[in-house]
């Protein structure tokens, strides 16, 4: 490997410049540790054969930053994407949330499955209030079976695209209260 080399190419994915220095190969190609820079994005990590796979970190212009494992130039993977104030740790596929995963966002946290950057399967979702709800999401919206908790409920029963849809249960929570110092 050649070390510190700088290299302008022309990327055909962004249609523009991008300067790249690090280590390259005998054949000229990005090969080994590098950062490469261009108007919309910043890469630092491992190159292989002028692709960037292994490890990285991409700082896109509007402030994501994507961090882990890269393969063929996209996260996929354990990793990190950072927007604004949401932060997703886990699971990726191309860019996109894919299998267990968290985000956090300053509105709630959610922990559980991802479909195409959706919740979907298992997950509970806590928001900054207090409420939760765990169970089952298709399309980010709780649907199936779930249990839902507010400061003055509990619902336990089905659920369709974010509504109670059925058979269910909801209790007030003063009634539970009552029965447990009854019980006691």
């Amino acid at each position: 490997a050649i070390i510190n080399s700088q290299y302008t190419y022309k990327n055909n994915d962004l249609n523009e410049l991008e300067l790249y220095v690090g280590e390259m190969n005998q054949e000229g190609q990005r090969n080994g540790f590098g950062k490469s820079f261009s108007k919309n994005r910043k890469r630092i990590g491992t190159w292989r054969k002028n692709e960037f796979t292994g490890w990285g970190r991409e700082v896109r212009r509007g402030g994501e930053v994507y961090e882990g494992k890269i393969a063929y130039g996209q996260l996929t993977g354990k990793g990190t994407h950072k927007h604004k104030k949401d932060l997703y740790i886990w699971d990726f596929s191309r860019f996109i949330k894919q299998g267990k995963g968290e985000l956090y966002t300053k509105y709630y946290h959610y922990k559980g499955q991802f479909k195409n950057d959706k919740a979907s399967g298992k997950g509970r979702i806590v928001f900054k209030e207090g409420e939760e709800y765990y169970g089952d999401w298709e399309d980010n919206k709780a649907n199936g079976f779930g249990k839902y908790k507010s400061k003055e409920v509990i619902y336990e029963g089905k659920w369709k695209d974010d509504k109670q849809d059925g058979i269910g249960t909801e209790t007030p929570k003063k009634f539970i209260q009552m029965n447990i110092a009854r019980s006691e």
